[in-house]
């Protein structure tokens, strides 16, 4: 059985706290995606690195469907704190912005000095067979 780590559900205070963050520009900024300058300003140059690397090992078909077993090897082969720094530098650090409420604020506020919002999605992960999935779904 793998490991799972529990997560305590975190409050709402944090939608509330980070859409009520004083932004004067918000309402004046129009950002044209279109315009690839203008729309990865708010980025360094190594997030830009990671973005392509990340994206481009996705499109290996070989990664992404032995990705349990590569990542099972590597906690091996790393151990956990390396294994752990390696995710957070590549995929955890491209799609996740940080652990709890506390960690996100200040990317949330970053972006939003660029007239970028945010969507808080929260996830959580678990290992079901078929069955448990089927019946916590009609719950």
């Amino acid at each position: 059985m793998e490991e799972c780590t529990v997560v305590e559900a975190q409050p709402l205070e944090l939608i509330s706290q980070t859409k009520n963050v004083p932004n004067t520009q918000e309402k004046s900024i129009h950002i044209d995606f279109d315009n690839t300058q203008e729309a990865y300003k708010s980025k360094r140059n190594i997030e830009l690195l990671r973005s392509l690397l990340v994206f481009k090992l996705c499109t290996f078909d070989v990664l992404v469907e032995r990705n349990k077993e590569l990542m099972e090897l590597s906690k091996k082969l790393l151990g956990q704190r390396m294994f752990e720094k390696l995710m957070k530098m590549t995929f955890y650090g491209q799609f996740v912005a940080g652990e709890d409420h506390n960690a996100i604020k200040p990317l949330i506020q970053k972006n939003q000095a660029f007239g970028v919002g945010a969507v808080l999605d929260y996830s959580v992960e678990e290992d079901l067979t078929q069955e448990e999935a089927e019946r916590k779904e009609m719950e």
